[in-house]
């Protein structure tokens, strides 16, 4: 696997856009994307009407259960 993301369908605001990976984890929402990062850095992209795809810290602690 190489981490590179590939979206598809409509994308008014950018949803379907992904950054440059390499990514090991993606979670979408109806008009936003997130994507976990090799580096455990968290990136979000497309419509951030409700702050979905503001800016978190840097690295994420992943809890698994």
């Amino acid at each position: 696997p190489t981490g590179t993301v590939t979206c598809w369908g409509g994308s008014p605001d950018g949803q379907a856009d992904p950054p440059p990976g390499p990514f090991i984890a993606i979670t979408a929402g109806y008009d936003h994307t997130c994507g976990l990062l090799a580096d455990q850095a968290l990136q979000c992209w497309g419509n951030n009407q409700a702050g979905q795809t503001n800016q978190f810290p840097k690295q994420v602690r992943l809890v698994y259960g």
